[in-house]
Formats: structure tokens, sequence, C-alpha cells
């Protein structure tokens, strides 16, 4: 059994970019409060967002450097990028649909 483990958000980003490992150290010694949970909570839930695109960008230019190309979308197309910078388009697709931050959609 996996035991719970709360990480502070610092941390957790701090691991989620590879900067640093999870020690035996990083582990709070006093149980958080159910508020100062939520609280973390939101905060990584705002910072996501940033994070999961920086992530991105840095496979995309990786995969770039490697001399492999990568798809991205843009305008309904989805195109192929070369690492030279041109683009071949691959297929035409739905445009994306805009959504307000916060909206929530029942899927099924």
């Amino acid at each position: 059994m996996i035991p719970n483990i709360l990480i502070d958000p610092a941390t957790l980003r701090a691991l989620l970019t590879g900067s640093t490992r999870l020690r035996c150290a990083d582990y709070p010694e006093k149980p958080k409060t159910m508020a100062d949970q939520e609280h973390d909570i939101l905060k990584l839930e705002s910072e996501f967002p940033a994070l999961s695109g920086q992530a991105f960008a840095a496979a995309r230019a990786r995969v770039l450097a490697s001399g492999q190309s990568v798809l991205q979308s843009s305008e309904g197309v989805i195109y192929e990028v070369f690492p030279d910078g041109t683009k071949r388009a691959v297929k035409e697709i739905e445009p994306p649909t805009l959504v307000e931050p916060g909206c929530k959609f029942r899927i099924g």
C-alpha cells in the first residue's frame, strides 16, 4: 500500500521540472489542515496551464533539435513541422472549440 503524501507546491514544481528529487526530509512533519490542503490544490491548479505549456514547449524543442518533425494544429489544419521551420499540411480538422475557463462539460 502506498501512503498518501502531502507535498508543498514549491516541491511539486521542482519535481515536475526535474530540478529536484523527493527525499524523506521533504515530507511535512506536521499534517496540513484541510484548508491548507485546499489552498495548495487551488494554487497548483492555477499554475498547471503555464507549467504544462512550458513542458510541451521544451519537449517540442528537444524533438526538433534531434532532427525529427512534430505535428501541430493551427486554424483547422494539422501540420507536420520540420526542424528547419517548414511545414506540410497533413489533414484538415474542425477548428478548436472556444470555452471559458471554469466551464464544465458533461461527456457521455
